[in-house]
């Protein structure tokens, strides 16, 4: 399911980076506007937002919940782990996401911080065990309104 995810919005990413820059320009012509988007050249602000690595994310959380389950044990907290390591994934390539795309100050790229980096881990932990978290309990509430497996064919 991770893997599914991350390929939709992996398919947005690639259609906002290269059909809207495109879309615009072509509408700027169309009605001869002579002030044009994106006077700076720096990357869309909407494609450079949604996580790039997201595959090794998806890739990441589908080997933990593999592994989980094929274990035997209990998967009690497996939603949390599996959600805690996705957003490590996500907060860490951010970081290096942002560090190529946004070119800032005169001397080129800005440096990344050690708090930064910090905060980012601590925060992709966080909040991806909480997500982790709130997916397994929205999981059972719509396994509890699927139909039957007796009235699906009426």
């Amino acid at each position: 399911m991770a893997m599914s995810i991350a390929v939709v919005l992996g398919l947005m990413q690639l259609f906002l980076w290269w059909f809207a820059p495109w879309a615009a320009r072509v509408y700027a012509d169309h009605v001869q506007l002579p002030l044009r988007d994106n006077l700076l050249d720096v990357p869309p602000q909407l494609p450079s937002g949604i996580p790039m690595f997201l595959l090794a994310a998806a890739l990441v959380i589908e080997g933990l919940l593999r592994l989980g389950r094929g274990r035997g044990g209990s998967t009690r907290w497996l939603p949390q782990l599996t959600g805690a390591a996705g957003g490590l994934v996500v907060s860490l390539s951010m970081l290096v996401q942002t560090s190529l795309l946004r070119a800032e100050g005169p001397m080129g790229r800005p440096a990344t911080s050690v708090t930064s980096v910090v905060a980012n881990v601590l925060l992709g932990l966080a909040l991806g065990a909480l997500a982790g978290f709130l997916a397994a309990r929205f999981a059972v509430l719509l396994h509890l309104n699927a139909p039957a497996p007796d009235q699906e064919g009426r």
